[in-house]
């Protein structure tokens, strides 16, 4: 599971250690956002429960 940028195609996050379920991936590393509407993109690809990580963190 990832997450991308619409048009570009860019992704910006995708499933991060530890795996995710079969569910679903409720862990997300989150990459390089550079935009607010980047920020947007994420809140809205992302479930209620996930965990974001930014920069491994």
């Amino acid at each position: 599971e990832y997450i991308q940028v619409p048009g570009s195609g860019e992704i910006i996050g995708r499933c991060g250690p530890p795996a995710g379920l079969a569910a679903g991936c409720e862990h997300l590393r989150i990459e390089r956002i550079r935009t607010l509407a980047e920020c947007v993109q994420v809140l809205l690809q992302t479930e209620q429960g996930d965990t974001l990580n930014y920069n491994d963190q």
